[in-house]
């Protein structure tokens, strides 16, 4: 029996003793991004667009649909500021969102018809809705990927900010 209460005792003594090891985190002090100003005041405003300490809003990109049904979006900053809809917020090279950009100016995406492949149903497809500012110009183009009738470049043009907001508060 005295057995029995020393085993017991010595067990609750050791986890008492691990109980008391765990820390505390310190949390790291963020340091909030510099703000870069645009190249051109843009004409009309993205929708919920928004400036301030992370610079004016440029990029919305919205991705829905498919047999999961996701529903995600991202909001990209002049600043380099990406902030997802699943509450992550990442900061890249502000020459990054300039670059993405850029190469959706010479993709053609201002020219681009405002929706593609919208007017059939499929359930396995993925809906874009990419709204750019840039230049004076502001643009929203909506495309079903999967859809027979959405051009290649006009997925291409999506990629370009897939790729920008890549693992960004991705599921």
């Amino acid at each position: 029996m005295k057995r029995q209460f020393f085993v017991i005792g010595v067990a609750l003594a050791a986890l008492a003793l691990l109980a008391g090891c765990g820390s505390t985190p310190v949390p790291a002090t963020p340091v909030p991004p510099t703000p870069v100003p645009p190249t051109a005041a843009p004409a009309t405003a993205i929708p919920g667009r928004t400036s301030g300490p992370t610079g004016i809003q440029v990029l919305f990109l919205e991705r829905s649909g498919g047999l999961q049904g996701i529903a995600e979006s991202w909001t990209v900053f002049s600043s380099g500021t990406i902030e997802s809809s699943h509450g992550s917020t990442v900061v890249v090279a502000p020459g990054q969102v300039r670059s993405a950009l850029d190469q959706l100016k010479n993709a053609g995406f201002f020219e681009f018809e405002d929706e593609y492949g919208t007017a059939g149903t499929c359930n396995d497809c993925i809906t874009y809705r990419l709204t750019a500012d840039y230049g004076g110009m502001t643009k929203t183009v909506t495309a079903v990927q999967g859809a027979t009738d959405t051009p290649a470049n006009v997925l291409q043009a999506m990629d370009i900010v897939n790729a920008l907001v890549s693992g960004v508060g991705e599921n």
